[in-house]
């Protein structure tokens, strides 16, 4: 019985890594962004309102969603999606939490990100999301 824990435990472990790469991934991609004219209703870059629900099988196959391209061995490929929030004035009430970082009188573009992973077994499964906001 301890072994089957701590196998579990372990393919958890494996699908939390995997979401979070694909987490960090999903950044480098914002960061990369030149202007936001590629944000729609498919394709892995959304527009608010048109992601896919993450809790649906949909939203992680096919077109639907971004394979990390980080080579996980043979852990199945975690995936990503972005949805565009929009901009927003840097309102320390609103972005600055508890004073963190530097304040910028430019507004900034926020984004959603939700990742989802998955253990070596293909049982576990980990979905992660995120924002993150960049001035363009």
């Amino acid at each position: 019985m301890e072994e089957r824990m701590a196998s579990n435990m372990r393919d958890m472990n494996l699908a939390f890594h995997s979401a979070e790469t694909a987490m960090r991934e999903a950044e480098a991609d914002i960061d990369a962004l030149a202007n936001t004219d590629g944000f729609g209703t498919s394709g892995g870059y959304y527009t608010l309102g048109d992601a896919p629900d993450p809790f649906s099988e949909g939203a992680w196959t096919g077109g639907s969603s971004i394979v990390a391209t980080t080579n996980m061995g043979r852990i199945v490929q975690p995936r990503y999606y972005i949805e565009l929030m929009g901009d927003f004035n840097n309102d320390p009430d609103l972005i600055n939490i508890l004073n963190y970082g530097e304040q910028s009188s430019e507004a900034s573009t926020v984004f959603r990100i939700i990742t989802r992973g998955t253990g070596a077994s293909g049982n576990a499964q980990v979905i992660l999301e995120g924002f993150y906001g960049r001035v363009f």
